[in-house]
């Protein structure tokens, strides 16, 4: 798997992972850099997000792991099946 990353500007850094873009690093006022994932996670990996890492790289290298951990979890949780009918409501004529 290869991370890289493409500078937008000073504050904000695209990440890739094998060439498809999974979100921004910015960087804040108080010169941390947050993750902004470009993809869907669950609120259990809400503490990836709450963290300012020191530089673009730790910052990148983070939300790759949030991504995979992510992913992992999807694939993992979608197994259950559904009967579509029973979520909607169809009254008796």
């Amino acid at each position: 798997m290869k991370v890289s990353w493409h500078e937008v500007d000073y504050w904000t850094q695209e990440v890739f992972l094998d060439g498809y873009k999974i979100g921004n690093v910015e960087r804040n006022i108080n010169a941390e850099w947050l993750m902004k994932p470009r993809f869907v996670y669950k609120t259990k990996y809400q503490g990836f997000m709450k963290s300012g890492y020191e530089s673009a790289y730790q910052a990148g290298k983070a939300l790759v792991e949030l991504y995979k951990a992510s992913r992992k979890s999807r694939n993992s949780d979608d197994t259950d099946e559904y009967n579509i009918e029973s979520l909607f409501y169809f009254p008796d004529p």
